[in-house]
């Protein structure tokens, strides 16, 4: 699949990515803040080295929740630390907030009336971390950062946007 550049009228930059977790962060944006009451423990959590639901499920397991009553507003990535909200129904946020599980923080929790829906986001924040950058091109990056800065970035990443085949549109209409 070939997507137009953004930057087409820079040269490529090569760095390393991804090296490690930290390399990539994502913070959630919220559509709205909880309420502060209802049956829905809403859990803005940090995880690392799991899917989303990888970390929802863990976490319903621990607090003795159904996993099919919890909620969250978008997938975030296996190979990063992300940051985001998720709601958990039948838990105290207590028992949330004292969650031992292996890669997931539950940094805070509050009350909602109803469970997180897909979309009820507003976007995500990215922390993208480059190495070993050839000193010779920081000014080309210079040039690359101030360009996404003034004009934004396009919603679509490859794949997870369109699917391996590219086929995501096509498999949706059927």
């Amino acid at each position: 699949m070939t997507l137009p550049y953004l930057t087409s009228s820079i040269a490529p930059i090569e760095a390393e990515f991804r090296s490690i977790p930290e390399d990539f962060e994502v913070e959630e944006i919220p559509a709205y803040p909880p309420s502060g009451n209802g049956e829905h423990v809403f859990a803005f959590i940090e995880k690392r080295g799991l899917t989303t639901k990888d970390a929802v499920r863990a976490v319903c397991e621990h607090v003795g929740a159904d996993p099919k009553a919890a909620g969250w507003a978008g997938l975030k990535d296996r190979h990063a630390v992300t940051r985001q909200w998720v709601s958990v129904f039948g838990a105290s946020p207590d028992a949330i907030l004292r969650t031992g599980v292996e890669g997931i923080r539950v940094l805070e929790v509050a009350l909602h009336p109803q469970k997180l829906r897909t979309g009820h986001l507003r976007g995500n924040r990215f922390w993208i971390r480059l190495r070993q950058i050839d000193p010779s091109r920081i000014d080309a990056l210079r040039q690359l950062l101030s360009r996404i800065e003034n004009d934004g970035l396009p919603n679509y990443y490859g794949e997870q946007r369109f699917g391996r085949d590219g086929d995501n549109a096509e498999r949706a209409l059927r």
